[in-house]
């Protein structure tokens, strides 16, 4: 009797054993397929499928309630809605989880401009008009379309001449066109009016480089190569071609070893890939070029958790 006893008690123990390692497991898959769920939505907003987007991003949050990532993609899907209130309200649950996230804490400023206007000004009106111009342009400048996507993208500059994402899109094109001069005029604009976008830095250092570059360097040629390749490797990741984005990225890196923005293109094409470890290699790296850098430091911390 004691004896059975005995084994009907390790039974129980064991099968609670099991269902803690159950729920440990049901868990991890919980937030993996949030996570998935989360890229599936933020590739939908980006094809401009908002609706399709917001149902999705709703179940990445149903998953995992503690997504940080999931809240600030619902956040942004709802802007490009127009429906602040509940923008609003999304970007607070992605700062509760992480308070002092910058991306955060500057789309929770942009959401606050425009809470209450669902009779928008003819400003935010114009606003809107120059985003979509500018969505526009930029689709017509990856279609080799340049010359369509110049005249575009100064409608968007005309609708709102203070945004630096058009002015950013301008000088793109323009140096696609080989119009360097014109090009240094538009990124000079994009940075007086976002002066620490490390992005629009990058391409003005390209674009100083090309002006009157008819004795370019060698070295200034392959920065400016492998700032190219990463662009193109960043849009590639974009559409979700990973291998193809981590292709180029290497090219990129190869070009440009001290080009800190290949390797953080390259630790997130590597997340994405879940390939964990060699994000990590690549997150380092980015991070000894540039140490305080906010973004690799966060993604840094997110690769970590993974491994």
């Amino acid at each position: 009797m004691t004896k059975s006893l005995f084994v009907i008690i390790c039974c129980l123990v064991m099968a609670t054993c099991m269902v803690g390692v159950i729920a440990d497991s049901t868990e991890v898959s919980k937030e993996s397929k949030s996570d998935e769920l989360n890229n599936e939505a933020y590739s939908l907003q980006e094809s401009g499928k908002f609706d399709e987007a917001l149902l999705v991003v709703n179940q990445s949050i149903e998953l995992n309630p503690e997504n940080n990532y999931a809240w600030g993609t619902k956040a942004s899907i709802l802007m490009n809605l127009n429906r602040y209130d509940e923008a609003l309200i999304a970007i607070d649950e992605a700062l509760t989880l992480i308070p002092d996230d910058p991306t955060y804490v500057e789309m929770k400023k942009s959401i606050e401009q425009n809470v209450g206007t669902s009779d928008e000004s003819t400003e935010v009106t114009n606003e809107s008009l120059s985003k979509e111009l500018n969505n526009e342009a930029y689709a017509l400048q990856e279609s080799g379309k340049y010359d369509e996507a110049l005249l575009v993208v100064d409608q968007a500059i005309e609708q709102d001449p203070n945004s630096h994402y058009p002015w950013g899109t301008k000088a793109s094109i323009l140096m696609n066109l080989n119009r360097y001069d014109e090009a240094l005029i538009a990124i000079d604009k994009a940075l007086e009016l976002s002066p620490n976008d490390s992005t629009l830095i990058n391409m003005k250092k390209t674009i100083e480089q090309k002006v009157g570059g008819s004795d370019e360097s060698v070295e200034g040629v392959d920065e400016s190569y492998s700032n190219e390749l990463n662009y193109k490797a960043y849009t590639l990741q974009e559409s979700g071609k990973y291998d193809e984005a981590l292709s180029v990225a290497d090219q990129a890196i190869e070009q440009n070893p001290n080009n800190n923005q290949a390797w953080g293109t390259k630790a997130s094409i590597m997340m994405n890939l879940n390939r964990y470890d060699e994000a990590l290699i690549a997150i380092n790296q980015a991070l000894q070029i540039s140490p305080n850098h906010p973004t690799y430091l966060n993604m840094k911390s997110n690769i970590e958790k993974k491994l």
